[in-house]
């Protein structure tokens, strides 16, 4: 999601590889190319207001396009994520699921920069 406040292909091209399994013909300049199209179609909307889902729906489909493997468990929290938003908007149209995330991920990321935990 940092990547994509920063806007930077290259960023989220370097998190993407290092989450997941490349394969061995994958054209980087074509995935930077790809991911910088998504990142200036969300760069003009406010944090708070990212639709989490639709952008993780388009993350998944540059994922699978360019072959990459991404761990289950990764998988499996991105669909949760996504069905989640999903029904809390049915629920609230007028829900926005990146305030109730920032928290969190504000704590992960203090948390890696800090190093490990003992």
């Amino acid at each position: 999601m940092l990547a994509i406040v920063g806007t930077d292909a290259v960023i989220m091209a370097d998190a993407l590889l290092s989450l997941g399994v490349a394969a061995p013909n994958l054209d980087r300049r074509r995935l930077e190319e790809d991911l910088g199209r998504l990142l200036s179609e969300y760069a003009h909307r406010p944090l708070d207001e990212m639709p989490v889902a639709e952008v993780l729906t388009k993350v998944m489909g540059i994922v699978r396009r360019h072959h990459l493997v991404l761990p289950p468990d990764l998988a499996l929290l991105v669909k949760t994520v996504m069905m989640c938003e999903g029904v809390a908007l049915q629920l609230d149209p007028g829900f926005l699921l990146v305030p109730r995330l920032l928290p969190f991920a504000s704590r992960a990321t203090s948390t890696e920069s800090d190093g490990p935990q003992e």
